[in-house]
């Protein structure tokens, strides 16, 4: 769906909502988001849960901040191992505040 900001501009925002169907354990799969007038996205990457998987690591949070961004560093922060190695995450959710200020600065921030 497509939300126009409140702005002097009033710039027009586009949301994508995709159901995945059919999908195999383990495997990966590429996808990309757009269409044909305004063009796409890169290609992003993502791995289905193995079904002989038992431990599942979920990172849940909201609101990533723009002037207080102490979660980018707590994320970080949990999935690297003290050796340095990374967490295998099994899925990341974030829960909201995906815009901020749309009202002001034309949606710019």
């Amino acid at each position: 769906f497509t939300m126009m900001d409140t702005g002097s501009l009033h710039r027009n925002y586009t949301f994508h909502k995709n159901e995945l169907t059919g999908l195999k354990p383990g495997q990966k799969y590429n996808y990309h988001v757009g269409n044909a007038v305004d063009g796409w996205s890169g290609t992003y990457t993502f791995r289905t849960v193995d079904s002989g998987k038992l431990e599942q690591t979920y990172y849940l949070y909201g609101d990533l901040g723009t002037k207080n961004d102490r979660a980018i560093g707590l994320l970080t922060e949990g999935v690297t191992k003290a050796d340095g190695t990374a967490d295998e995450i099994t899925a990341t959710i974030h829960v909201g505040d995906f815009a901020y200020d749309l009202f002001t600065d034309n949606g710019t921030r």
